[in-house]
């Protein structure tokens, strides 16, 4: 049981750290004789640790997702993707999505989209900008891919757009 419970620690250690947790949380039990020290003094670092995730994930995790925020506003023009954010924040993309979702209640595809239509609903009342450069513009490849994109999001396609609130 003893070497049972250090292998949980070394593959719970493991774990946190591709979450970007970086403390050490594995536990010595040689100390300990029989199976309930073990298993009372394992409840207890279990108990401590998930105190230490709290604290880490109200605190830490909060300016990781701030900083893919404000990666995602200043580079959504490029050809962004989850997996470039979560590697220059230190997370996985598994796991970013994931409180993304939970922090913005919004993916991370969806905030994403809606940041570059914004800037395109701003550049289609601007009335002097070609529909294809807005497209490039925004970080879209394919002009027709923004306009259904565009069409899906607002239920006007751009054209449409610019004339109905076009100054």
């Amino acid at each position: 049981m003893r070497k049972a419970m250090e292998n949980f620690f070394i593959v719970l250690t493991r774990t946190l750290k591709e979450f970007g947790f970086d403390e050490n949380v594995q536990m010595n039990f040689e100390q300990l004789d029989t199976s309930m020290q073990i298993k009372e003094r394992a409840k207890v670092h279990l108990m401590m640790i998930v105190d230490r995730l709290g604290e880490w994930r109200a605190s830490g995790v909060e300016s990781l997702l701030l900083h893919a925020k404000e990666y995602l506003d200043t580079n959504y023009d490029k050809g962004v993707t989850l997996e470039e954010v979560a590697e220059k924040i230190g997370l996985s993309s598994y796991y970013l999505s994931k409180l993304f979702k939970e922090r913005y209640q919004v993916t991370f595809i969806e905030y994403l989209t809606n940041r570059r239509l914004q800037k395109a609903k701003d550049l289609l009342l601007d009335g002097k900008t070609p529909l294809k450069e807005i497209a490039l513009t925004i970080g879209y490849k394919d002009p027709n891919y923004f306009s259904r994109v565009f069409k899906k999001e607002t239920g006007l396609s751009p054209r449409e757009y610019r004339s109905k609130y076009q100054l």
